[in-house]
């Protein structure tokens, strides 16, 4: 089933583990996991909880569309606009009630029989838009940095150990909570040494992602593959271990080398 499958993907894109989810809309995790596998049909209120928390619509988990939201109706251009009567204009931008139409449009004529001043369009005063631009230069992003000495190793995680709140993109600052600074080879040629490998927090990756990973307390920079965790580097061996024996704390996100 189509909510199944998009049910699964918004929770691992918003790393969350089922019992999460569970929680966030007031079931036990057992019940949820029949939605993911679409062993149920899941009732109208879970699929409106299930919505807000993943910010879509109910027609997109349901498959009846594409679109996670809606799209804004379209306003028609202003060339149409312009050479339209009031009432042509009012229609085009969604005004469908009669009654409506004919109060705004003797407003619009009353306003123009006046010679009352009716914008065309709306404009951002050139002051405020310097404001706005200036204020938005001196917009500052910061991101801890943990760093550690050990080949791509980065000790316990998350949120223990030394770190700098250092300075980053807009864009960095979007899709990651920390970065840590890789130190040797084990992550060749991806991840050279002095790396440093920007993280987003979740508790779930798939088969292939890079991930930070905590094993016996402690933290690596892996690659994940079914039931092990690798190095890039051939030349380290392979981590073999069982799902019950480790612990994720985040997916690289980006590697600034």
């Amino acid at each position: 089933m189509i909510v199944a499958k998009r049910l699964l993907q918004l929770r691992k894109n918003k790393g969350f583990i089922q019992a999460d989810v569970a929680a966030k809309i007031g079931i036990g995790r057992s019940s949820y996991v029949k939605y993911e596998k679409g062993d149920v049909q899941i009732p109208t209120d879970m699929l409106v909880k299930l919505s807000d928390i993943y910010n879509v619509s109910v027609d997109y988990l349901l498959g009846k569309s594409d679109l996670p939201r809606p799209s804004p109706t379209p306003i028609a251009k202003k060339e149409v606009v312009a050479n339209a009567t009031p009432e042509e204009t009012l229609q085009k931008l969604g005004i469908k009630d009669k009654t409506a139409i004919d109060i705004i449009a003797q407003m619009i004529r009353y306003a123009k029989d006046k010679d009352f001043e009716v914008a065309s369009e709306v404009e951002l005063p050139t002051e405020i838009s310097a404001t706005v631009s200036s204020e938005n230069k001196k917009q500052i992003y910061e991101l801890p940095l943990f760093d550690y000495p050990a080949p791509a190793r980065v000790g316990l995680f998350v949120g223990e150990g030394e770190y700098e709140l250092v300075t980053v993109s807009e864009k960095i600052h979007s899709i990651a909570h920390f970065g840590v600074k890789i130190s040797g080879d084990s992550m060749m040629p991806k991840i050279p040494n002095g790396s440093i490998v920007w993280v987003r927090q979740q508790h779930y990756v798939d088969n292939g992602d890079i991930c930070i990973v905590v094993i016996d307390n402690e933290g690596y920079c892996k690659l994940k593959e079914e039931n092990r965790f690798v190095s890039l580097n051939a030349e380290y061996p392979a981590i073999e271990i069982s799902e019950n024996e480790y612990k994720i704390s985040g997916k690289v996100v980006y590697i600034q080398k």
